[in-house]
């Protein structure tokens, strides 16, 4: 198999883990849709969700924990100082421009 298509194979989402930065409505629709394809959610938020609305997500109150055992990321918060979000991405990705 050559390189071009090898690159058409893409990523095989069963099984990983989807790290959400700021739990609310829309971001809680992706989640559905990750649960629908088999990822297992973790996500961060200043505040824990209920257990309807959490479901069988893990919730990591600290960015930098979400960070760790995410294989993919999505963020759904606004850059505020409470937020952390900026300082995280920065150590976790040192290369990312701010």
């Amino acid at each position: 198999m050559d390189t071009f298509e090898s690159m058409l194979l893409g990523w095989q989402l069963i099984g990983k883990v989807l790290g959400i930065f700021g739990m609310r409505r829309v971001s809680r629709a992706v989640a559905q849709r990750a649960r629908g394809i088999g990822m297992a959610i973790h996500y961060s938020n200043p505040t824990c969700l209920p257990a309807a609305l959490e479901i069988d997500a893990v919730f990591h109150s600290s960015p930098s924990d979400l960070l760790r055992v995410s294989e993919f990321l999505t963020l759904h918060a606004p850059e505020t100082p409470e937020s952390e979000g900026r300082a995280c991405l920065v150590r976790v990705f040192p290369t990312v421009k701010h």
